[in-house]
């Protein structure tokens, strides 16, 4: 569905150029890296936790990275289950300043760049997007000679992604 998803947006962009091959090869190196890492070992202090929540609310904007993902790079994922578990109002309601914070300054930039790079930023999240797809490729592989369910759930989802966005083309075309 990922991969559905990168081809729909290509088909977004007008042409390729060396400036958009650039952008969709740091996209994909960037979350290819991303998805591979390891947990960072950082502190639950109040300051990190800000930042946590304003960095992983801004994962969630972006196509193929989750913001719980980005939790559990930085170290935070298990401490904050446990914190919403004990009702830690204070970590909380830090997590959460640093969440909207966070959406509503990365929005404002993302907006921006959509204005005056359209078509720079669609190669950049494409470039996410197919990069993202690591993790999922490699524990296809790693289970085993492919299956014939694996390849027709994949040609499935890539179709749904297709039907949906012929659906949702056609509504937006009406007046």
């Amino acid at each position: 569905m990922v991969l559905a998803s990168a081809v729909i947006l290509y088909k977004d962009i007008n042409s390729i150029n060396f400036e958009k091959i650039i952008f969709f090869v740091f996209g994909f190196l960037l979350a290819y890296i991303i998805v591979g890492a390891s947990a960072l070992q950082v502190n639950h202090s109040l300051p990190i936790i800000l930042i946590s929540g304003a960095v992983a609310i801004c994962a969630m904007i972006l196509p193929g990275i989750s913001g719980a993902f980005i939790l559990l790079l930085l170290n935070q994922y298990e401490f904050l289950i446990s914190t919403l578990h004990a009702y830690n109002l204070p970590v909380i309601g830090t997590f959460l300043v640093g969440a909207l914070g966070g959406i509503l300054s990365f929005s404002k930039l993302l907006d921006y760049i959509l204005q005056h790079f359209k078509f720079l930023m669609f190669s950049f999240l494409i470039g996410v997007m197919v990069g993202s797809l690591r993790t999922p490729l490699e524990r296809i592989m790693d289970a085993g000679p492919i299956s014939l369910l694996i390849i027709f759930v994949g040609i499935g989802g890539f179709i749904l992604v297709f039907a949906l966005e012929s659906v949702f083309y056609r509504k937006k075309q009406k007046p």
